[in-house]
């Protein structure tokens, strides 16, 4: 099948593209199948890490475009693995973390816990668990302590210039995907770096 070249699907995973209940894509693979063989771009937008969508990407058959990453704050690029390189390029997290540490007691990431609470907490197997960990560019996790307490991390978070909220956002991102589409597609084509924001957010399962 062809006519689809000038299309541009860009898709949210949990509840869209991934059944809700059991993360199956079954119900998608249709579709998904008119779209490849007819020439469309897939673009996946989660806040999922690039280690946990690098593989649906894989097995959706659509590794030569990027996705979304992390609620917006990051991209993986087309063709990119970020397990082969365990992870990729961590300063900004490790940045992250260090300006975490600095705001009022009472956040605990998943930075601070094993893939066995993480799991615990958020019903991932122990393997996503382990992928849900490897972040480059957001923080996600529970907050521990009272209301009064939570409203001063807050307060010194956006003093220091951090948001605490990001809503998803493939603004900072068009200008590469639409680079993506419009120009031939190369096996293992590398785009420039690309600006993205950081943030924190509570985790609700």
């Amino acid at each position: 099948m062809t006519g689809f070249r000038d299309v541009l699907v860009v898709s949210d995973l949990d509840g869209t593209l991934l059944d809700h209940e059991t993360y199956s894509w079954d119900a998608a693979r249709p579709a998904l199948d008119v779209l490849r063989s007819g020439g469309a771009g897939l673009v996946l937008a989660s806040s999922k890490t690039a280690a946990e969508i690098s593989d649906l990407r894989d097995a959706i058959q659509f590794p030569d475009w990027p996705s979304i990453v992390e609620n917006g704050s990051g991209l993986l690029e087309p063709g990119e693995d970020p397990q082969a390189d365990l992870g990729g390029d961590t300063s900004l997290y490790r940045t992250l973390r260090s300006a975490i540490a600095g705001l009022p007691a009472g956040f605990r990431g998943f930075g601070d816990m094993t893939e066995k609470e993480v799991s615990e907490r958020t019903g991932l197997t122990l393997s996503a668990a382990q992928k849900a960990r490897m972040r480059r560019f957001s923080e996600p996790g529970v907050w521990e302590a009272d209301s009064a307490g939570f409203d001063a991390f807050i307060a010194a978070a956006k003093k220091a210039s951090w948001p605490t909220r990001l809503p998803l956002s493939c603004r900072p991102f068009l200008g590469k995907i639409r680079a993506a589409f419009a120009e031939p597609r190369a096996q293992g084509r590398k785009a420039g770096q690309m600006p993205f924001s950081t943030y924190f957010k509570r985790y609700h399962r």
